[in-house]
């Protein structure tokens, strides 16, 4: 028996999710929620001058699962790869991060030239979109992305 699949399953998760997170980036900009988050990595900074301002909100996609397994899998590409990975500071689960926002990693910087979604992304895609791979992108283009020789 075969199963038809019906995308209006994946646009309803997908509608819940864009609601969730709506959610959380309404709490996470609030102002004493961005003043625990700059006091709270300050706290691992002590060098480094706070800003006025935690910049959190669209600078990517919040996950909030797994945290453990990404510091393990950064810290395993790190010592293993030349692919630039940032150092880790501090990782934790939601008690032990400011305002109760979540797990969390705090990380140093990676300068970088370009977004890897960007380079990979299908043309024509605006911000609100389903982000999804092009399909007539190059292999060449996306092996050079996943190549650790630098």
């Amino acid at each position: 028996m075969r199963m038809e699949y019906d995308d209006a399953y994946d646009d309803a998760a997908w509608e819940r999710s864009n609601n969730i997170f709506d959610d959380f980036k309404k709490k996470v900009i609030s102002h004493d929620v961005l003043l625990a988050v700059i006091n709270f990595t300050a706290g691992y900074r002590d060098w480094v001058r706070p800003v006025d301002r935690a910049r959190i909100a669209d600078l990517g996609a919040f996950n909030l699962r797994k945290v453990r397994n990404e510091v393990a899998v950064m810290t395993f590409l790190k010592q293993n790869t030349h692919i630039p990975v940032p150092n880790i500071i501090h990782h934790g689960m939601r008690n032990e991060g400011p305002a109760g926002l979540g797990p969390f990693i705090l990380m140093e910087y990676v300068a970088h030239a370009s977004n890897l979604a960007t380079q990979i992304r299908a043309p024509g895609y605006k911000r609100d979109d389903r982000p999804f791979l092009d399909p007539n992108i190059e292999e060449e283009k996306l092996e050079g992305f996943l190549r650790s020789d630098g």
